[in-house]
């Protein structure tokens, strides 16, 4: 069982840095996404594999779907496999957070890669990094000009920018290919209310970096829970928590009648981002390597953590430090890894989480009655509609990204899209029948006792023995962590965390993307803000810098030529309206 902890706390690591990080950052609507033409929660029918035509070694897409009036794919793709009868032989750089699991023989001898290979005709020689290395790695792998044909999170340790290293003939534009991935083009446009998926995959009118992770739904991958044994000590739930002062009251409370609970709250020196400061109309977000995030207000591009509604979010912070709910140790807490031991003694009362981890996480703990609860985001008052801090995303955090030395672009971008189409979905979402999944009495996919049972927890023994969505790309059922008895506590965690008001009319939209000279200049003033901010900002929620300093703070922010940066982002916003 705490194996099971530490997969959890990985996962919260990977949520905390790439929400944390300026270029993947992405923040979606509840509801802004349609529900998808074609379920990938029911077994598709498997298409019938037969010979491609003898004209062709290949049964690519192009010229074999219909387009609607904007030139975009009307209805998903399903393709005649196999997809390539040549035994050609495409090389995948991409790493797992459960490395201990995989077998000696490597990654490429489990089931579902295998099953992929038969079922594709493509083979895929896997080269499995260290998550811990892949950084270095790809550094050196771009030094040597020599990268794999496909790679996972290659796009996010790329020096620059995104548009450079399309520019620079490091990676393929995938729009250049579009009609080779129509499935992938398809769930990026069928839902044209869905503005965010479509900025999110389309980096500009003509240009996609990335073969990203799809859910079938919006849904929040990560949020925050709550002892709710602890609650019950106390005479409350988690549904008596709305506002900051059922907070204050809920954590107060804990504090004084749980005796090993001291400091309820380990806050990390992230603090807490969209989840607790978007009740105060900003986005507070401190990381040591990007600046803060941006959002609208009246029209004008702002920044977090230098306004006036930031001093009155960090006023509410410090009343919680001095009360001693926040642990004094919180800016010594760069993950969740830094408080195992407070996680699993009782010492702390709340937690980020994915979705299914809760049940896992009460179970893993050292008191037979932990049980952790999904908590709301905290209110000024009551029914308070948000401007911003939505989490409900169709997106997960894998991608993939094509060399531009692939020797056949062609197959390799086929191969990626078959993971959107239908079968392939449902092929990556579940893997081989047998293993994870099976008919249940009624004809339901079912998972089996394997994965329901293994010590990795359901979540993450899906995302090792089929498609993972931190890792890779494709397009994920979203029930699929629910699909057994007890998964229905997922969907009730899930529904929990997406019952509240929000309009998303503060949100800076994801496609006012900064142009190559814009990104340039900003990049080239941005790091002594970004360490001024880092250094000061977090010095007021422990009453190290007093609030009396705060003009000061903001003044000497605005010194480091700041105001040249807001100016930058307002003309990449008005620009994406004039351009709408």
């Amino acid at each position: 069982m705490k194996k099971t902890l530490a997969f959890i706390l990985a996962a919260v690591f990977v949520f905390a840095l790439f929400s944390g990080c300026e270029k993947k950052t992405a923040e979606f609507p509840p509801g802004s996404s349609a529900e998808v033409t074609q379920s990938v929660t029911e077994a598709p029918v498997q298409p019938e594999v037969t010979e491609p035509a003898e004209t062709s070694p290949y049964n690519f897409a192009i010229g074999k779907f219909e387009t609607n009036e904007k030139g975009y794919p009307a209805a998903p793709y399903d393709y005649t496999l196999p997809l390539s009868t040549t035994d050609e032989v495409l090389t995948y750089w991409t790493s797992t957070l459960s490395a201990q699991f995989i077998p000696e023989d490597g990654y490429g001898s489990m089931d579902y890669p295998m099953g992929l290979n038969e079922m594709t005709g493509v083979n895929i020689e896997y080269q499995m990094i260290a998550f811990s290395e892949m950084g270095t790695t790809f550094a050196t792998l771009l030094a040597a000009d020599d990268l794999p044909d496909m790679m996972n999170w290659a796009i996010s340790y790329y020096p620059g920018s995104y548009r450079e290293a399309i520019d620079e003939g490091f990676f393929i534009n995938i729009y250049d290919y579009k009609n080779y991935c129509p499935n992938y083009i398809y769930q990026a446009t069928f839902d044209p209310s869905d503005t965010n998926t479509f900025e999110y995959i389309f980096f500009d009118t003509d240009s996609i970096i990335a073969f990203y992770s799809i859910g079938s739904e919006t849904y929040a991958p990560v949020g925050k829970v709550i002892r709710g044994d602890y609650l019950e000590r106390v005479g409350m739930t988690n549904d008596d928590i709305v506002t900051w002062d059922d907070w204050f009251t809920a954590l107060s409370l804990i504090k004084s009648e749980i005796e090993i609970c001291q400091y309820p709250w380990p806050l990390t020196n992230f603090i807490d981002g969209d989840w607790t400061s978007c009740s105060f109309d900003t986005r507070v977000s401190v990381v040591a390597t990007t600046l803060p995030s941006n959002y609208i207000r009246d029209g004008q591009v702002c920044f977090g953590n230098m306004s006036k509604r930031d001093l009155a979010y960090m006023q509410k912070m410090n009343e919680f430090y001095e009360a001693g709910i926040i642990d004094p140790n919180w800016a010594s807490y760069d993950t969740s890894y830094a408080f195992q031991d407070k996680y699993m003694s009782g010492a702390s009362a709340m937690m980020d989480m994915a979705e299914s981890e809760p049940g896992p996480a009460s179970a893993a703990n050292e008191d037979p009655n932990c049980k952790w609860v999904p908590i709301k985001k905290p209110l000024l008052e009551a029914g308070q509609m948000l401007h911003l801090g939505s989490t409900l995303t169709r997106m997960g955090y894998g991608n993939t990204e094509i060399s531009a030395k692939c020797e056949n672009i062609e197959l390799a971008v086929t191969w990626c899209d078959f993971s959107y189409s239908p079968a392939g979905s449902f092929y990556c979402s579940y893997g081989p029948e047998g293993v994870l999944w099976e008919y249940d009495s009624e004809g339901e996919v079912t998972l089996t006792d394997f994965a329901i049972n293994h010590e990795l927890g359901v979540g993450w023994i899906l995302m090792l023995y089929a498609e993972s969505n931190i890792m890779e790309h494709g397009l994920e059922d979203s029930s699929r962590k629910a699909r057994y008895p007890a998964g229905e506590s997922v969907l009730e965690v899930r529904a929990y965390w997406a019952d509240y008001n929000y309009d998303g009319s503060m949100q800076y939209p994801l496609g006012a993307r900064l142009n190559a000279e814009e990104s340039s200049f900003v990049k080239s003033q941005s790091n002594d803000i970004i360490t001024y901010i880092s250094e000061n900002f977090t010095l007021f929620l422990d009453g190290s810098k007093p609030f009396s300093e705060w003009d000061s703070y903001v003044q000497g922010i605005y010194s480091l030529n700041f105001q040249s940066i807001i100016d930058t982002y307002q003309v990449a916003y008005e620009r994406y309206l004039s351009s709408r």
